[in-house]
């Protein structure tokens, strides 16, 4: 859905690039990345 928001958290520090890589082909953008120790948490955006 246009303008739909998803997180995605527990993300491996190593798996990072590749799950934005997916997404970001799949039209959503990164609106917000956080790291805590070796895990990284996405806020991402479907494009409108």
């Amino acid at each position: 859905r246009p303008g739909a928001a998803l997180l995605l958290s527990g993300i491996l520090y190593q798996d990072d690039f590749e799950v934005r890589r997916r997404y970001e082909a799949l039209g959503c953008s990164v609106v917000l990345k956080r790291m805590l120790e070796e895990f990284t948490t996405l806020l991402l955006r479907k494009a409108e």
